[in-house]
Parts: structure tokens; C-alpha cells; sequence
């Protein structure tokens, strides 16, 4: 996960972190091998700052967060600093395309 954040700091976008992920053979959480729209759910997932958002189901059928966040939930991975910056990274390489 640290590696992940870094790379995205570094102006890494989610292809290459998977490329480099799976050649280096680190494994992928849920599937055999990194995909990219997971690079993003792990880069935008606040659990990774210890943050817990609970979530309902509304008529819709879409998730809608109930609550306030909870820090310190789940332990700390990566500092709020280090969350925002690999996520504003994120935004430019979206902006710039």
C-alpha cells in the first residue's frame, strides 16, 4: 500500500503501478493479478488513514455514507499528508489526461 502511494506521489499513474506490482510479483489482494480501477479504489479509500465510513443502501439502490466518519477505526497506513498528495497526483494526471 506504501508503495502504491509513493509511485502516485511520484507521478506514477495506475498502469504502470500494476505493471511494475505484478512484475515484481507482489500479490494482489483480491485477484490474481493488480488491475488498475484497483490501484484507484486503494488510492481514494480513506480506510488507509484508519478512517471507517459506514454506508447504506438508499431507495435509489445506490450507497449513501450514514454518519460521520470514524478515525482511528482501522490502523494508519499511510499519514493524511501522504492520502492527499498521492490523490492530488491522481487529479492531475485526470486533468492533464
Amino acid at each position: 500500500i506504501k508503495r502504491i502511494f509513493a509511485r502516485s506521489i511520484l507521478g506514477h499513474g495506475r498502469y504502470a503501478i500494476c505493471r511494475d506490482l505484478n512484475r515484481d510479483g507482489i500479490p494482489a489482494f483480491q485477484a490474481r493479478a493488480w488491475q488498475p480501477s484497483y490501484i484507484t479504489k486503494v488510492l481514494s479509500n480513506r480506510a488507509t488513514v484508519g478512517e471507517l465510513q459506514n454506508y447504506a443502501f438508499g431507495d435509489d439502490g445506490k450507497r449513501k455514507p450514514v454518519g460521520e466518519p470514524i478515525a482511528g477505526y482501522y490502523p494508519v497506513v499511510v499519514d493524511e499528508l501522504t492520502f492527499q498528495r498521492a490523490n492530488a497526483a491522481r487529479e492531475r494526471r485526470n486533468l492533464s489526461g
